[in-house]
């Protein structure tokens, strides 16, 4: 078994993406742009997600189960992958 081999992979888009950034930040005289979809999105999937998990160890009984939860749920998934989408081909 490689135990290895996912983090060898990571590791190789991760160096291809610094060494991207590097060659475009020359072109640009050294500044960088604020990411603002990066930066609303990443913290928005991961507060959806913690409120789902939260939501399904302690349901609050106020709430139905399965309409907030699935929604708390989907919202975090799709704010997760408008996060990916972004940072990699952006």
């Amino acid at each position: 078994m490689v135990v290895g081999g996912p983090a060898a992979l990571a590791a190789i888009f991760m160096v291809k993406d610094i060494l991207t950034e590097e060659q475009e930040l020359e072109k640009t005289n050294g500044r960088k742009h604020f990411d603002w979809i990066g930066a609303f999105s990443y913290p928005l999937g991961i507060i959806l997600l913690m409120l789902a998990m939260l939501q399904a160890v302690v349901p609050d009984p106020t709430l139905s189960q399965d309409g907030p939860l699935a929604g708390l749920i989907i919202g975090g998934c799709v704010s997760g992958l408008i996060f990916i989408v972004d940072q990699f081909f952006a």
